[in-house]
């Protein structure tokens, strides 16, 4: 195996060398962390839980209907984000 068939020049880093496997690591990686991120509709049904807890005592119906809202809204963000697998049905 050549040196040539492990590294490429990378114009983004000045032309320095770097090697194949490193690069392809790297691209894995921020895949991965953006997939992984924590999104916002995560935050957001996480606060509506919260109220619901506070609501559950005094007013279940209500507490029913906020976790109900944050479910859906957790997973209609699901749905939308690429790379998730209702993306890969299509």
């Amino acid at each position: 195996m050549s040196n040539a068939t492990l590294t490429h020049r990378s114009a983004a880093q000045g032309g320095e060398r770097v090697p194949a496997w490193a690069t392809a690591l790297m691209h894995r990686l921020q895949r991965f962390m953006q997939r992984d991120a924590p999104n916002p509709a995560a935050r957001e049904a996480e606060a509506v839980r919260e109220l619901a807890n506070r609501y559950r005592q005094t007013d279940r119906g209500f507490a029913a209907d906020l976790y109900l809202a944050a479910d859906r809204h957790e997973q209609l963000a699901r749905e939308r984000r690429p790379g998730t697998a209702a993306d890969r049905r299509r």
